[in-house]
């Protein structure tokens, strides 16, 4: 575990989401514990208790490399344009065990 100003960063190798996780960085937001969480495709997703953002990287040949693009949700929490959503309770537990 290391500290990076004031967050926790995790490096482990666990699964979540089907995806490989190449590291954690927590931190306490104004929702509560929040989690960051890098995957080893390229992609990113913060977690907290109220809301879920993604984002996946861009595929688009002139896009820079490592530019990543946000994902839009069908299930999207009202006026998030589209880009948040609810947890899922997978997601808390993941939360929580990260906290413990």
């Amino acid at each position: 575990m290391l500290v990076d100003g004031g967050k926790k960063v995790v490096n482990n190798s666990l699964n979540f989401t089907g995806k490989e996780i190449t590291q954690t960085v927590t931190r306490v937001g104004k929702n509560g514990n929040a989690a960051e969480i890098l995957f080893k495709d390229g992609s990113k997703m913060v977690i907290n208790a109220a809301r879920v953002k993604e984002w996946i990287p861009n595929s688009h040949p002139n896009a820079p490399a490592g530019t990543l693009q946000k994902v839009k949700f069908e299930d999207f929490i009202p006026g998030s344009r589209g880009f948040k959503r609810a947890p899922t309770q997978d997601e808390l537990d993941f939360l929580l065990k990260i906290f413990k």
